[in-house]
C-alpha cells in the first residue's frame, strides 16, 4: 500500500530501497511540520502503515524475518537481534531528524554484522509471513 500511494508523491521508483527510505523520512518531516501527527488517530495509522514498510524494506535489503516478540511485530535476524521499524517510525514522528529512519536503515548493517545479508534470497511474499 505504501509503495502504490508513495511512488507518484516521490516521482522516482519508489520500492523496498535505500533511497525510498530516505524519501519517506523527508516525506515524514514534512507531514510532522504540516500537523498531520497532532491527530492521535491518524498517527496511530500512519505509524502502522509507514512501519510495516519499513520492516519490509529491512526484510527485502538485509534479510531477516517478521516475529512478534512480547506483543510487538519487529524483524528479526536471529533469535536474539531484532529491530522494530514501528517504534523507529514513532521515535522520528517524536524527535524528527534526531531519530530518522535513513540513519537507522544505514546502520543495520552495522549493528547486526554477519546476520545481515546484502543479497537477500527471494522470500515468500510478506503477508505470508505466518505460513511455515
Amino acid at each position: 500500500m505504501v509503495i502504490a500511494q508513495l511512488r507518484p508523491l516521490s516521482w522516482k521508483d519508489f520500492g523496498y530501497n535505500r533511497k525510498s527510505v530516505e524519501w519517506l523520512e523527508d516525506y515524514i518531516e514534512r507531514l510532522r511540520a504540516g500537523g498531520e501527527f497532532e491527530d492521535e488517530n491518524n498517527r496511530h495509522k500512519l505509524e502502522s502503515v509507514f512501519g510495516s514498510y519499513l520492516g519490509e524494506c529491512l526484510v527485502q535489503c538485509y534479510g531477516g524475518s517478521w516475529i512478534q516478540r512480547e506483543g510487538t511485530w519487529c524483524v528479526a535476524f536471529d533469535d536474539q537481534n531484532v529491530a522494530f521499524p514501528f517504534s523507529k517510525i514513532a521515535k522520528q514522528i517524536d524527535n524528527g531528524l534526531d531519530d530518522g529512519i535513513a540513519g537507522f536503515f544505514r546502520v543495520v548493517p552495522e549493528v547486526f554484522g554477519e546476520l545481515v545479508s546484502l543479497s537477500v534470497p527471494s522470500k515468500r511474499p510478506w503477508w505470508k509471513f505466518w505460513a511455515k
